[in-house]
């Protein structure tokens, strides 16, 4: 239980963290000029081949969620529900 617990928080912490460092990038970006804000821009050339990797571990991150939710909900019942 422990395990996917942990599992569950890295696999959040992987999807999180890309898009707080866009976010916490973007007041620096506002006050580029314009042919410096495109330069830095050519970074994320590339960026787009590897979305689907953000996909996995969303559904990773569902699934782990899910498996924590029924060991929870089984957590403390000494007998089955009529």
């Amino acid at each position: 239980m422990h395990d996917l617990k942990i599992l569950a928080l890295v696999l959040g912490a992987l999807i999180l963290v890309p898009s707080g460092a866009h976010l916490l990038e973007i007041t620096h970006k506002i006050s580029m000029e314009r042919d410096a804000y495109f330069a830095v821009q050519r970074i994320y050339t590339g960026w787009e081949r590897r979305q689907w990797e953000y996909g996995h571990v969303a559904i990773a991150i569902v699934t782990v969620a899910a498996f924590v939710a029924i060991a929870l909900s089984t957590v403390g019942r000494s007998t089955p529900r009529s």
